[in-house]
């Protein structure tokens, strides 16, 4: 009897738990008026600027769950001709402006994202002032960047990421 008590309490205890943990649903958004879209736990609501190129630059981010999706994606007046050295010093000036990122790994290079074999990819994880964690993946091809990151101050879900990261669509 105390045996198929403690069973039936860890039963009811996996049941609350799943049912208050909330799994994030991925829906394809499209990026304003850019022509690309990506996958991401939220409506993300869009801003558009100019940069001093007279490029596109749409940003937006979503909390969901106390993890912040991000992007900023990038729609160049121009075509670019070294996509991977333009890519890093973009993201390099988003970890000391925007970010302000303390701790940065190196950037691993040679991404690659499937339907896209144009698309160059960068990875890279920081940490901020506060204790952030940052997971930082951008794309580039020569007519257009997406800088994806996810903040947190927890692990997150592995799977999550790789949906997210590698929900991306180039138009």
């Amino acid at each position: 009897m105390k045996k198929f008590l403690i069973f039936n309490l860890f039963v009811l205890i996996t049941s609350i738990s799943l049912f208050h943990s909330q799994v994030p649903k991925f829906m394809k958004y499209s990026v304003s008026d850019s022509g690309a879209s990506l996958y991401i736990p939220g409506e993300p609501k869009w801003e558009k600027s100019l940069s001093e190129d007279k490029s596109d630059v749409y940003t937006t981010e979503v909390n969901f769950n106390n993890v912040t999706y991000g992007a900023v994606v990038v729609k160049f007046a121009s075509s670019l001709t070294n996509v991977e050295y333009v890519l890093e010093s973009y993201l390099k000036h988003l970890n000391e402006n925007f970010f302000l990122l303390t701790k940065i790994s190196d950037i691993g290079k040679g991404h690659s994202l499937e339907k896209y074999p144009d698309a160059k990819g960068i990875l890279e994880y920081g940490e901020n002032a506060n204790g952030k964690d940052y997971i930082i993946k951008a794309w580039g091809t020569t007519k257009m960047f997406a800088i994806l990151y996810i903040r947190s101050t927890t692990e997150v879900n592995y799977n999550y990421q790789e949906m997210y990261f590698k929900g991306f669509r180039f138009p």
